[in-house]
């Protein structure tokens, strides 16, 4: 009976991958369910947000407590969570369950996308099961999944991402892109930028890599051309509004020098405890972790002047401090890769053996897909060097700052995606040594 099945599941391409996300949608409504504090809501800035513009319609409060207009970040997610809880109500466990659902599809669907991707890879769909099955029902940081992302935007962007690589995948098999679905693959990307920078970039190197190996030289112009007017298609609305609202050029986001500032200091090199320098950073300097910096961004005049004045203190110190900022910038590097156990509990808390497992599991992963990554470079090419660049690419503006699991999320699906590369071919090579001994 058992093998009537596996045939039976095995006769249809889409059955085993609809099965796994399945499965994966359950087990996070079911962790969602036992939660002892029940369905929970997102917290932080992102909520905050979502919160200001389901009262009022405006992109306020980022830190809360009437903290005003804000460009602290793009809003994306926000404004779907907005609306849902301005519909339904803010906290309300109408709203947490719709929220709940569309983050876990919004998690399942990147996952999705990376399937169908390295299947036009040629990655194996023995292998491409086991990865996708990992990701549906292995969760590494399942709370963020479920509950953080209802707001933030990690779900948005990896569903998207996933989406955006696919299409660039498929057009590197076909060899060639219409002008329609040029424009279509543009605006995506640029949509992705705008949500997030980091995995918008590794998009872009895609797209800049699918055009020298495909597109003629006389055609890079056009293909600029309309890339550049998606761009500002998709920025353009944020930016008229922040002029409007502040009279100066914003196009993206206006946080980057206190996300600056909370990583590069002189006691984030000399103190060997990272946790506890980090929290301590961020209750001196970040409006939302202590009555003291809010009152000190208030005396600034608002969020963006506050921001520009931590990244002027911080720039000094790296000039000031080359050496040290370069340490640091490996670190972060580093230990976005292979992150420290204190991740998993930023604020402190025992480290338990579960996250100890999850650490082992994190670094096994990032081995597998740096190996990819190189062996992408050196041997394999073709495709394979649009997921290197994927994953490589999102990781370098996070060298600037101490990565915490929600940046770390961005490259998860796709780091297991290219460990199960080397897996495979491990495994491959070990069942030839195994046949090879076995004809002896």
């Amino acid at each position: 009976m058992m093998r009537r099945a596996l045939r039976w599941m095995d006769e249809r391409s889409w059955r085993w991958p609809l099965l796994l996300l399945l499965a994966g949608a359950a087990w996070r409504l079911a962790y969602l369910l036992a939660s002892p504090g029940g369905l929970g809501h997102a917290e932080g800035e992102a909520f905050n947000v979502a919160a200001s513009l389901a009262r009022t319609g405006q992109a306020a409060d980022v830190f809360g407590r009437g903290s005003g207009l804000t460009t602290h970040f793009t809003p994306s997610m926000q404004l779907i969570t907005g609306f849902i809880y301005a519909a339904f109500g803010i906290k309300s466990a109408a709203s947490e369950l719709i929220l709940a659902r569309l983050a876990i599809a919004l998690v399942l669907t990147g996952p999705f996308y990376l399937y169908r991707a390295f299947g036009l890879m040629g990655l194996s769909n023995l292998f491409r099961r086991y990865a996708l099955g990992f990701i549906c029902l292995l969760p590494l940081h399942p709370r963020m999944e479920i509950i953080d992302f209802r707001a933030w935007e990690g779900g948005l962007a990896t569903a998207l991402g996933s989406i955006c690589f696919y299409l660039i995948i498929k057009a590197e098999q076909a060899k060639k892109l219409s002008t329609r679905a040029l424009i279509g693959l543009g605006l995506l990307t640029a949509l992705v930028f705008y949500i997030s920078p980091p995995l918008g970039l590794g998009l872009y190197a895609c797209a800049g890599l699918w055009t020298l190996r495909n597109a003629k030289v006389r055609d890079w112009a056009k293909m600029i051309g309309i890339a550049s007017i998606c761009l500002a298609a998709i920025l353009t609305p944020w930016t008229i509004r922040n002029y409007v609202s502040f009279g100066e050029f914003i196009p993206m986001r206006s946080n980057f020098g206190l996300e600056l500032a909370l990583s590069n200091h002189e006691k984030a090199v000399r103190n060997t405890d990272q946790r506890s320098t980090y929290v301590e950073r961020l209750r001196q300097i970040h409006p939302l972790e202590s009555e003291t910096a809010f009152a000190a961004m208030k005396a600034t005049g608002n969020e963006r002047a506050y921001a520009a004045s931590l990244g002027a203190a911080a720039n000094q110190w790296i000039a000031d401090n080359p050496g040290s900022f370069v340490k640091l910038c490996a670190r972060h590097v580093a230990e976005f890769f292979f992150p420290p156990r204190w991740i998993w509990h930023v604020y402190g808390g025992p480290t338990s053996a579960k996250t100890k497992l999850f650490q082992a599991i994190a670094w096994t992963l990032s081995i597998g897909a740096l190996l990819a990554v190189a062996f992408s470079v050196l041997f394999w090419r073709g495709p394979w060097l649009f997921a290197a660049a994927y994953l490589v690419l999102p990781v370098l503006p996070y060298a600037l700052v101490q990565p915490v699991a929600r940046y770390r999320y961005l490259i998860f699906a796709l780091s297991v995606f290219l460990a199960a590369r080397v897996i495979q071919l491990g495994w491959t090579q070990f069942s030839r040594r195994s046949i090879d001994l076995s004809g002896r």
